[in-house]
């Protein structure tokens, strides 16, 4: 038996997010800082495609005593990242331990460093789906000598708090805070962080948010491309690619859809002109760290469909979550007119 402890600053915990959601926030990193304590883990090994199996256990004490802070700070989160950059308070990155004991010793140090960056994407996976937009990694690095020879993966949790503060504006989706222990398992269930590259459809998704996570200037038309994709694997409508069947099989799931599925059309517009190379493309100079919560809605919410998108992503996965689900079937039914219909 072997171990090896991996620490993990992480600079930009804090989100830009409603003040609201902040307690919620809180709550799924102590959820998982309960959860993931000898937690079994498995990963797909880089030298030979066997599976390694560890007990994970991450120690996320700093981070959460860090939101606790900011939380309680006058103006939360938003207030406390600008007194953060003004120097106003002393800037301390909360580190994550991550503690990983292997049955058997891997082949080098650099399976360890693997089965950690996919322990916190596989964080970071269930804590923005269990609460979206409660975590982030942004210019995290590993700490200690040998650690610089690695990157800790870098994601952001814009993407999500702008698919929330769109299903919050419009009131659809309807988008829980659920049971991070029970997203953790299903993920697990899914076999999630045991692949390099997914296979089963809603792995594909899992991954596709991954990608979103690159994001840092939040969702744009460019994202279309993905989300149409994405919501096309969940509804098994990818082949068709038929926004109209699109749009009646996410009623199916999610229940009636309140703007009369112009998301799926004009995500399918959006498409067809990325991939013509008809897009017009704008330019992205500046990043605002702290708006306010009113210019979050006002600035960052426009009714996007790419927003909506999201959102939906985000919903039919806690739907499948809490149904313990993979993925849906549909079924086609036909019946004969009868001739005494004709008119």
């Amino acid at each position: 038996m072997s171990s090896k402890i991996i620490e993990v600053a992480v600079s930009q915990p804090l989100q830009n997010t409603p003040a609201k959601l902040e307690p919620a926030i809180i709550s799924a990193w102590k959820q998982a800082d309960t959860l993931l304590t000898q937690t079994p883990f498995k990963v797909e090994s880089l030298s030979n495609k066997k599976l390694d199996t560890y007990q994970l256990s991450m120690d996320l004490g700093e981070v959460i005593t860090f939101l606790a802070q900011a939380h309680a700070y006058d103006g939360g989160f938003t207030k406390y990242r600008q007194a953060l950059r003004q120097g106003k308070t002393p800037v301390k990155e909360p580190v994550i331990r991550i503690e990983l004991i292997a049955d058997a010793a891997p082949e080098s140090t650099i399976a360890y460093y693997h089965a950690a960056a996919i322990a916190l994407q596989q964080l970071y996976l269930v804590l923005n789906i269990a609460t979206p937009g409660s975590c982030q990694f942004i210019d995290a690095k590993y700490l200690g000598d040998e650690a610089l020879s690695f990157d800790p993966p870098s994601l952001d949790a814009t993407p999500f708090i702008d698919a929330y503060l769109y299903s919050t504006n419009a009131q659809w989706p309807n988008l829980k805070h659920m049971d991070v222990s029970q997203t953790w398992n299903w993920l697990d269930q899914l076999k999630t962080s045991q692949t390099e590259t997914a296979i089963l459809s809603i792995n594909r998704v899992l991954f596709g948010l991954l990608e979103l996570g690159h994001s840092q200037f939040g969702l744009s038309d460019k994202d279309a491309n993905l989300i149409y994709g994405l919501l096309g694997l969940l509804t098994d409508a990818e082949q068709n690619n038929n926004h109209a069947l699109l749009r009646k099989r996410t009623a199916l799931i999610l229940g009636d859809i309140n703007d009369e599925g112009q998301f799926a059309h004009v995500l399918y517009q959006l498409k067809k002109q990325h991939n013509k190379g008809e897009r017009p493309f704008r330019r992205q100079a500046l990043k605002v760290h702290d708006y306010s919560e009113e210019q979050l809605r006002n600035l960052r919410i426009h009714n996007s469909p790419v927003e909506e998108g999201l959102a939906v992503i985000l919903a039919i996965l806690q739907q499948l979550c809490e149904e313990q689900g993979s993925g849906y079937r549909f079924h086609e039914n036909v019946t004969t007119e009868p001739i005494t219909s004709v008119r």
